[in-house]
């Protein structure tokens, strides 16, 4: 529930399924495409988190459907699967985005459905990195993809404002919101400031009784194009239910605080190098605190290989709980369809 995940064409693959989709229909203001990847890992141990695995390879499949309902109106349905290997985790699929929703040009877009939810319109500013991503947002906020949502966005010039509302269809969640805003306007390059917050109850299945946070982040450039450089920081209050906290004090839940950097630079051969640095501090104790590293070539417009890495910058003193405290490593070759 907590889970969330180089070049342009990457950047479109991740937020908003393929960059590559074949179109197979599109006639009268309908459209109708198919796209996703087949892609191929060698993988440390610890980053596979397994003993079995050192090389694996997983597909994703999406379909995008768009339908003209006048001038100023676009329904719109995305769904996107994640399909693991057969070896490793039983062949399954696992749903990234199913939603269904309207498009206008003069009120914004509604969508409802498992998607982002309005708080990575903030967090995503440093979320970057192709696989490894980012650890510390992930960890502490309800920022990511979520199912049983209906989500909101306007955009007008330089300005845009998203609102999510989250139901309880989504496990463990009796219900909750989020909230963004941001501006973007041109300096020397393109400039770009977010704030957030979001608010969650938990059904009394679950360990928590509620979660809010706040997040700003900025960035300067576009990603894959030249130099990127952004920056993120989230304040997470979490409170436990009185019996769940009782037993388990040194579990990293209370005040959190979480800051992301990311640097990047695109070059126009195709060759893309990005580093990072995630912290996670949880009432004074570090959780996470991680470099992530990553190399990647653009061989053609479908063909990406890249490499990352994560060292454990220090130790943490959460391991138990939360273990980030050793390093990982990845080569891994992507064809987009």
């Amino acid at each position: 529930m907590f889970k969330k995940t180089l070049l342009s064409v990457a950047i479109a693959t991740v937020l908003a399924g393929s960059a590559q989709a074949a179109t197979i229909y599109d006639k009268d203001g309908n459209s109708f495409a198919v796209g996703g990847r087949i892609q191929a890992n060698l993988n440390s141990v610890a980053f596979s988190e397994s003993d079995k695995v050192d090389i694996e390879g997983y597909g994703r499949f999406n379909l995008d459907g768009k339908s003209k309902i006048s001038d100023d109106l676009t329904a719109v349905a995305f769904a996107e699967w994640d399909i693991a290997t057969e070896s490793s985790q039983d062949g399954t699929f696992n749903t990234r985005f199913a939603y269904v929703g309207v498009e206008s040009g003069t009120f914004g877009s509604l969508r409802a459905g498992q998607d982002y939810t309005s708080m990575y319109n903030v967090v995503g500013a440093t979320d970057m990195f192709i696989d490894i991503g980012s650890d510390a947002t992930t960890f502490w906020s309800l920022g990511g993809r979520q199912e049983g949502q209906a989500i909101y966005k306007y955009t007008a010039d330089n300005f845009y404002f998203g609102g999510s509302y989250q139901t309880s269809s989504l496990d463990g969640v009796k219900g909750g919101f989020a909230l963004s805003t941001g501006v973007n306007f041109d300096l020397c390059m393109p400039f770009a400031f977010n704030v957030g917050y979001d608010n969650y109850e938990f059904a009394e299945t679950s360990d928590f009784d509620s979660l809010y946070s706040v997040a700003t982040s900025l960035s300067l450039g576009t990603f894959g194009e030249g130099l990127y450089t952004a920056a993120m920081y989230q304040f997470t209050e979490a409170e436990l239910k009185t019996a769940v906290a009782d037993e388990t004090a040194s579990a990293p839940y209370g005040h959190g605080h979480s800051v992301e950097v990311v640097a990047g630079y695109g070059f126009e051969n195709g060759l893309g190098l990005l580093a990072g640095y995630s912290s996670l501090r949880s009432d004074g104790r570090s959780a996470v605190s991680n470099v992530n590293l990553e190399v990647s070539y653009q061989v053609t417009s479908n063909f990406i290989v890249y490499s990352e890495a994560v060292i454990a910058a220090s130790p943490v003193e959460l391991e138990d709980s939360y273990d980030r405290d050793h390093n990982k490593f990845t080569v891994r070759a992507q064809y987009n369809f």
